[in-house]
């Protein structure tokens, strides 16, 4: 949930307040000495020159998670999984967000579930509460192909503080939202509304308005508003600055302590605070892996999750190279753009070949949503070479941009021949088994039959593959 953003500038600013105040209150009453939080946080905010993880590659990587909490159903599945990512020299920041229903294998075990469920396996498994987050972290390192420098974690109830504690927060709702299935008390559903126009919510409202998701636009609108949310709050932060209320940095403080859990050291908040300072939160990087969009990332499928039905997201081509190639520059998603636009000019003649496949106009959508036409043949022959592998054949070699782009979706290397009689440019050979997985593939007007696949049975246990 991108409001943990909120909630990181506001631990900033309580620490520098508090130690502002201590400062006023020794000038003005000659004290030699203040009370222990005073003296303790001014003695972390002066070691000022503490190196962040990431800064001497030049990007730190933030796990930022969003969960219930207790008293709710699922405590620990996380609502929102988001890897943030800042430049500490130039302060270019970006979001990555990774559904919840992505299906996963749990790193370094055998166990398969939504990798919002990651989390909560990691609460019960680990005999170190410390410990807890490693499977969660070590999971988006697999997928991202990032390291993770830190994480940060807030559940409902501290965001909707945080929020009231300011006074509430100013929201411009582009147009009238309402959605008949937003999650209420236990299993029920309750109906959430606002009208269009300039709002100034409660925590509760801004809540909803943070995770409603039945709308059009689905994750990118959802995304988008969370932005709105983080600016809107760091503005209703500020105006503290104004003057000094002791009481209110207090509360502030105690909810923090309450609803956030971090491994941020509080020697590394001072850095912290320059950093969340200079960044413009109107200027973002943002993507949000689904399936819906034209050059989505993810695709939908359906697996069982004990017996239920259950719908997830899995990457289109079988493996998370796109998605890594998109974490390494989301801070020049124009290279992304023009090498697109390379391969739309090298316009090259592709033929698909395996032994076997059931949906040829399946088959060929799927890879016309990567911006590829291809034809596909059947070649038992040739077949024979790629029978546990994706093998990619080149005929020329003037297709640069386009075999090298393939090369990364399928996680594999080109092979140049000469002589093949085929009039292409190049061939893809297939696994039948691999060309099986990807006709799995759900197109998105068959989702609703499996909308009702949960992550928890009716016992409120979370369902695991092994």
């Amino acid at each position: 949930m991108l409001i943990i953003l909120i909630i990181l500038i506001c631990v900033g600013f309580l620490f520098k307040k508090i130690y502002n105040f201590e400062k006023i209150v020794i000038s003005n009453n000659n004290q030699e000495q203040s009370s222990t939080i005073f003296t303790t946080t001014k003695n972390l905010i002066i070691h000022n020159d503490k190196q962040l993880k990431g800064e001497n590659r030049e990007r730190i990587n933030v796990l930022l998670l969003g969960m219930g909490g207790e008293g709710h159903k699922g405590a620990y599945l996380t609502d929102t999984i988001i890897l943030a990512s800042i430049n500490p020299v130039n302060y270019d920041t970006a979001l990555i967000s990774i559904p919840r229903d992505l299906y996963v294998e749990i790193s370094n075990t055998q166990v398969y579930t939504k990798i919002n469920a990651v989390y909560a396996y990691g609460k019960s498994n680990s005999i170190k509460k410390t410990s807890a987050i490693e499977p969660l972290k070590k999971t988006v390192e697999k997928i991202t192909g990032q390291p993770i420098d830190y994480y940060l974690s807030i559940n409902f109830e501290g965001f909707k503080q945080v929020i009231d504690e300011l006074g509430g927060i100013v929201i411009q709702v582009e147009k009238d939202i309402i959605d008949y299935r937003y999650p209420g008390p236990g299993t029920s559903y309750e109906t959430f509304e606002i009208k269009e126009g300039s709002h100034l919510v409660n925590g509760n409202v801004a809540l909803k308005y943070a995770r409603v998701r039945h709308l059009a636009g689905g994750d990118f609108a959802r995304l988008k508003r969370q932005q709105e949310i983080i600016s809107s709050a760091k503005r209703r932060a500020l105006l503290i600055e104004n003057f000094v209320n002791p009481i209110k940095l207090g509360n502030l403080l105690e909810i923090a302590g309450e609803n956030i859990r971090t491994d941020i050291q509080l020697d590394e908040i001072p850095a912290f605070i320059k950093l969340f300072n200079n960044i413009n939160t109107y200027e973002m990087n943002t993507k949000v892996l689904d399936a819906w969009s034209p050059n989505s990332l993810l695709a939908v499928s359906h697996v069982l999750l004990g017996n239920v039905n259950a719908f997830i997201l899995v990457p289109r081509t079988g493996n998370y190279k796109e998605i890594q190639s998109l974490a390494a520059n989301i801070f020049d998603l124009e290279k992304i753009k023009k090498e697109k636009s390379e391969i739309a000019k090298e316009n090259a003649k592709i033929i698909l070949i395996s032994e076997n496949y059931q949906n040829q106009t399946k088959i060929k959508n799927l890879f016309k949503k990567m911006n590829y036409e291809v034809s596909l043949e059947k070649n038992s022959e040739l077949a024979q070479q790629c029978q546990n592998e994706i093998k990619i054949f080149s005929f020329k070699n003037d297709k640069y941009f386009t075999l090298s782009d393939l090369a990364t979706k399928f996680n594999t290397e080109v092979e140049e021949i000469a002589n093949l009689d085929y009039s292409a440019d190049i061939v893809l050979c297939f696994p039948s088994e691999k060309l099986k997985k990807m006709e799995t593939q759900i197109i998105q007007s068959n989702v609703d039959e499996f909308e009702g696949g949960l992550i928890l049975d009716d016992d409120g246990n979370i369902l695991y593959n092994k």
